[in-house]
């Protein structure tokens, strides 16, 4: 909105009224029906299609097979909208940008440290379809959506184009986060549980983005002067140590009285990812990796002082 365009919005679940939304409507929508977009895709240019989330990081209480949970939301979500732009906005909309994950590209096997020698991933990477069983059901999905989002448009040649984002863990301030459990919950939990001293022996992989230079990249990719048909990659690496001395630098008082600590254990891989092009995309430099962690601790930090 404050590049100047009027956004309408899709949501699939009722959510807190975010900061400058006012002049935002939006209205909630079954997206895996056929024709959930067609309203709202009626006389726009653009559309953005955030998808999934990365899911909470403690066990999965939903019930219903991995197909019913996770794969079919995923890919139904975007061709949906594609279909829609089609069947209702094919005279206006110009291009579909969606928002889809560096796991759609790194095989699991790259998060256990397997193949370091291997190129960099880069946003032209694929994987194989990914099918039952599953070895992780949130990886599948985003595998999927991008595959068959992409074999839509090689298939029917639509009058827009379409690009993905493909950010890594994402961390920063959560507007939508309005309690200190609610924190501790998607991308921002992978390093807030580490420097709140949990215990983890799973690897994880140390690529993250601020969520500013995703909303940044997602506005960015709508230029005209950008080729349509491509992935972004938006990733850097940043150690959970250093992440952790950063929190203690501007947090020492949360140290002090046990909110953080100085003994968790979270194994990391740096899996060899070449993000580039995100770079270019944006026109600048990712944000650097003390403005982001601090961002995000102090968002605790506030909600815990408030009792919250």
């Amino acid at each position: 909105m404050e590049e100047g365009y009027r956004a309408f919005g899709i949501v699939l679940a009722k959510i807190t009224r975010a900061r400058g939304e006012s002049d935002s409507p939006s209205r909630r929508a079954e997206i895996t029906l056929a024709g959930a977009y067609d309203e709202a895709v009626k006389g726009v240019k653009y559309i953005v299609h955030c998808a999934s989330p990365v899911p909470k990081l403690r066990p999965d209480s939903r019930q219903g097979t991995v197909e019913e949970t996770y794969i079919n939301p995923a890919v139904l979500g975007v061709i949906g909208i594609l279909e829609s732009a089609v069947a209702q906005a094919a005279d206006t909309v110009k291009r579909v940008v969606v928002t889809s994950s560096i796991v759609a590209v790194m095989p699991r096997s790259a998060f256990r440290g397997e193949g370091s020698d291997r190129p960099p991933f880069t946003g032209q990477s694929r994987l194989p379809t990914p099918t039952a069983p599953y070895e992780d059901p949130y990886s599948s999905s985003k595998t999927a959506a991008l595959e068959k989002s992409e074999a839509w448009v090689e298939k029917h040649s639509p009058p827009f184009d379409l690009i993905s984002i493909m950010p890594a863990w994402v961390f920063g301030r959560d507007e939508l986060r309005t309690t200190s459990e609610g924190m501790l919950t998607g991308s921002n939990a992978a390093l807030l549980d580490f420097v709140r001293g949990a215990k983890s022996a799973t690897p994880i992989n140390t690529g993250y983005i601020a969520v500013e230079d995703v909303a940044d990249a997602h506005i960015s990719a709508l230029s005209p002067a950008v080729s349509g048909g491509q992935s972004f990659i938006l990733s850097k690496h940043m150690s959970w140590e250093d992440g952790r001395q950063i929190a203690k630098k501007h947090f020492p008082q949360a140290f002090a009285t046990g909110l953080f600590s100085e003994d968790g254990v979270q194994p990391t891989v740096s899996i060899p990812t070449d993000a580039s092009e995100g770079e270019k995309l944006l026109g600048r430099k990712y944000m650097d990796d003390d403005d982001t962690v601090k961002e995000m601790t102090a968002q605790l930090v506030e909600l815990v002082e408030a009792g919250k």
